[in-house]
């Protein structure tokens, strides 16, 4: 019986892709785009830890590439400031970034100033209704262009 309960005949299957995309009233529904061919994505987790640990990791540049899929160093190069290398394939990007707004315990907000990527984002960090955990919400723009977003989504790897 346990099975019956796991099957959805009527479900429409998702795509294989760990893009950025969303299902909105059952359909797949893939990442906004703007004019200026840039990527939004939003995406909330709930996580079951403490807002102010959760903000320390995402503040200690250093340890990023542990826990960041693709991003191979993060050096700081000032007091706001950061250079990121990410490996995609046997291709490497890399650029500068700068911490526009930090609030411990509440959010990390920064940019890119230079380099192969451009792109913007904020995380924040907020306690769960229910108290356990946090609920944690990224929103991010990229500026990757039409045909690097497509041979991105292609290879699975999309923001």
């Amino acid at each position: 019986m346990s099975d019956a309960l796991r099957e959805k005949p009527n479900a429409e299957r998702l795509p294989l892709s760990l893009s950025a995309g969303v299902v909105v009233s059952g359909k797949y529904v893939p990442p906004p785009e703007d004019k200026d061919g840039k990527t939004w994505v939003r995406t909330t987790a709930l996580i079951q830890a403490e807002p102010d640990v959760l903000y320390r990791m995402w503040s200690d540049l250093d340890r990023v590439p542990e826990w960041q899929e693709q991003i191979a160093q993060v050096t700081q190069t000032g007091p706001r400031t950061s250079h990121w290398t990410m490996r995609v394939g046997d291709k490497t990007q890399e650029w500068n970034s700068e911490v526009l707004n930090a609030e411990p315990g509440r959010r990390v907000a920064w940019r890119s100033v230079d380099g192969d990527v451009h792109q913007a984002g904020e995380v924040i960090f907020e306690r769960s209704p229910s108290g356990r955990g946090t609920l944690v919400t990224l929103l991010q723009e990229f500026d990757i262009g039409k045909l690097k977003s497509a041979a991105a989504s292609i290879g699975n790897r999309n923001p």
